[in-house]
């Protein structure tokens, strides 16, 4: 792999800049980073196809593989090196990209947790144990909007006394 290369492409694109930045500074790695994620790292106002373009350049740049969420699967990119490695080369800090081998693997399902998420909890009958969602800390309205479309899809029977029943 050029370490030189993906210099190169980080400081060319601002998505790669705040996203390399970031891996610098943690201190574990990770196996698979999902497109989900990365947005979250680089932060708001990227589009997804702007994370999916990234992972390709970094597929291209031999840092792993980019692979398309399908039948359920979250589209993810599969760390082939340290990722820390990757983030500290573009910062100067480091010059070798240790290869991923050596490290112990790691799940989506723990790569969920490094998000900041809060817990939410809704009691929404009495003796029902309460619905507790899990969202970002950084939920935005587009997201939220979503979440509500999909409640009111949700297939219910309404009381016949309730028949003018509105959502206010």
């Amino acid at each position: 792999m050029d370490t030189q290369e993906l210099i190169d492409f980080v400081q060319s694109n601002d998505v790669a800049t705040r996203f390399f930045d970031d891996l610098a500074q943690r201190e574990k790695n990770y196996r698979i980073t999902t497109v989900d994620q990365a947005k979250i790292i680089v932060g708001g106002g990227v589009k997804r196809s702007q994370i999916i373009s990234m992972f390709k350049e970094m597929d291209a740049l031999n840092l792993g593989v980019f692979r398309m969420g399908r039948r359920g699967a979250k589209s993810r990119f599969e760390w082939s090196v340290s990722m820390i490695d990757a983030g500290k080369a573009t910062t100067g800090e480091a010059e070798v990209i240790e290869e991923l081998d050596a490290l112990e693997p790691e799940t989506i399902e723990e790569l969920e947790h490094d998000v900041d998420v809060l817990e939410h909890k809704f009691h929404l009958r009495k003796g029902m144990d309460p619905i507790v969602i899990t969202l970002p800390s950084d939920l935005t309205q587009f997201e939220a909007k979503r979440l509500s479309q999909f409640l009111r899809c949700l297939p219910f029977d309404l009381d016949k006394d309730d028949d003018d029943w509105e959502f206010q």
